[in-house]
């Protein structure tokens, strides 16, 4: 084989490969202008200041989810550790005569 003929045959099966991946993934080969339009309107909505600030929201928002049931379930254990050490003091109590 000479030098020609394997590059040949890298440069085939490097783009069968590429092909291969990126149809996997949904991205249309076949049309390259079609697939550069629809990732142009993908770049025009991510690039969006608003669609950042709802991003940002949204982050704020599941922060603060997840800080409000870490204390809920510190307040929860509290008030049942609080309550079986209420039940252990009574029945104490009560059996040396209180």
């Amino acid at each position: 084989m000479t030098p020609n003929e394997v590059k040949a045959i890298a440069e085939a099966s490097s783009r069968e490969a590429v092909r291969e991946i990126l149809t996997s993934l949904g991205i249309d080969v076949t049309n390259p202008i079609k697939t550069q339009a629809a990732f142009a309107a993908f770049r025009k909505v991510v690039l969006d200041e608003e669609f950042e600030a709802d991003q940002a929201h949204l982050r704020k928002w599941r922060k603060s989810v997840e800080t409000v049931q870490q204390k809920g379930l510190a307040a929860s254990v509290t008030v049942i550790v609080t309550g079986v050490l209420g039940l252990v003091g009574y029945f104490i109590k009560s059996k040396l005569g209180g």
